[in-house]
C-alpha cells in the first residue's frame, strides 16, 4: 500500500508585507469533504503500516497509563481568600475545578466538572480552559474563560 499524497493547491499568503505560498492551506478546512478523504486515507495507511504492532502499542500504552497517578490535583494558588485549585478522580480523564475559602482545610466548593460537560454537550471535541476569575459570594456571578471547539 503506498501513502496517500495530498494535492497541492497553491494559497499565497500576506502579512506584514511578506507573501508565502502555503501549498496545504486547503487542509485547514474540517468541513471539506476532500480534507475528510485524505485524513481518512492517511489513517488507513498508518493503520496498514502499523497493524502489526497494535499488540505492543496497546501493552505500551497500558504501562504508561499504569504509572501515572490517577487521581492527581494541581497545587492550589491563593487569589482574594480562596486557595484554587484542579484535581483528577480516579478513572475519570477530565479535571473538576475547585477552590477552598482561607484555608486548604476547609469545605470544597465545586467550580467546574469538565466530565460533566463533555457528557451534556457530547459536540465538545476540544476545550481549553483558562485560569478561572472568580468573585466572593454575593459580590457577582462566577467568570469562566475557555475556549470551546464543537464537533462540525
Amino acid at each position: 500500500m503506498q501513502p496517500p499524497v495530498a494535492e497541492k493547491i497553491k494559497k499565497e499568503l500576506t502579512i506584514h508585507g511578506d507573501t508565502r505560498i502555503d501549498n496545504y492551506y486547503w487542509l485547514n478546512d474540517r468541513e471539506n469533504p476532500k480534507v475528510i478523504a485524505y485524513l481518512k486515507a492517511e489513517n488507513t495507511y498508518m493503520d496498514s503500516i502499523t497493524g502489526p504492532s497494535a499488540k505492543l502499542k496497546t501493552k505500551l500504552y497500558e504501562e504508561m497509563k499504569s504509572r501515572i497517578m490517577e487521581t492527581d490535583a494541581s497545587v492550589p494558588y491563593l487569589k482574594d481568600g480562596y486557595y484554587y485549585y484542579s484535581r483528577y478522580e480516579q478513572g475519570k480523564e477530565y479535571p473538576i475545578y475547585c477552590r477552598k475559602k482561607g484555608s486548604t482545610e476547609a469545605a470544597e466548593e465545586i467550580i467546574l466538572r469538565v466530565s460533566q460537560l463533555v457528557t451534556e454537550f457530547p459536540e465538545i471535541v476540544e476545550m481549553d480552559i483558562n485560569p478561572l476569575v472568580l468573585h466572593n459570594q454575593g459580590e457577582g456571578a462566577i467568570v469562566l474563560d475557555a475556549r470551546i471547539i464543537l464537533q462540525g
